[in-house]
């Protein structure tokens, strides 16, 4: 400790302590409250700098998908995704050509269909008219045909596969789209939809 006392040259009371001082001089007590003020110091900046880098990676996780398969998107701003239960997500792959994504939350149900041939492929896909080949769908009641609302020729989206792996089932990609109700006259938007699903293949 001594040796450590004689590295620091500092001013107290118009006295220096040097390396030819004597082991313990008049400030020795002031450079010791100083060190020991350090060293509280430094333990409070070093929490300060762990508790940051703890909120900061809890924020940049926050919209993460928590599993490795996921769905999720926000219906009209507000987080939607599928409750936890067996039949609660729809992912078939029928002959190569047909794939059906869905997911159930409470009452509510969404789906986006998509045909191809000869086979779908990774890429983007416009989603307009249900008797078209690409569409998408939002079921505000499940079980009651009046709270339907569906895309066409006006009210578009896009779902773009960026990943299918067809020998692990797996396709990923994003999806956005609005969709009208003829009854209600009122449309819905269906926004920063992602996937990442393990689909069944018929």
């Amino acid at each position: 400790m001594e040796k450590l006392f004689r590295l620091f040259h500092l001013r107290s009371n118009k006295t220096i302590l040097h390396e030819n001082s004597p082991p313990y001089t008049r400030d020795t007590n002031q450079i010791l409250s100083y060190f020991y003020y350090l060293k509280f110091n430094f333990m409070k900046l070093l929490s300060l700098i762990l508790l940051s880098c703890i909120l900061l990676s809890s924020s940049c996780n926050k919209d993460k998908p928590s599993t490795d398969f996921y769905f999720q998107c926000k219906v009209d701003g507000i987080v939607y995704k599928p409750d936890n239960c067996a039949n609660c997500e729809t992912k078939d792959f029928t002959g190569d050509t047909s794939l059906i994504l869905g997911a159930n939350m409470g009452n509510e149900a969404l789906a986006i269909g998509l045909i191809k041939s000869p086979s779908l492929t990774t890429g983007s896909y416009n989603l307009a008219n249900p008797s078209s080949k690409f569409s998408g769908l939002f079921d505000n009641t499940i079980g009651n045909p009046s709270d339907i609302f569906r895309t066409d020729s006006i009210r578009t989206g896009v779902i773009t596969i960026t990943e299918l792996d067809k020998a692990n089932k797996i396709i990923v990609g994003t999806f956005n789209f609005d969709a009208f109700n003829i009854p209600q006259n009122k449309v819905v938007r269906i926004t920063e939809g992602k996937f990442r699903l393990n689909y069944k293949a018929y």
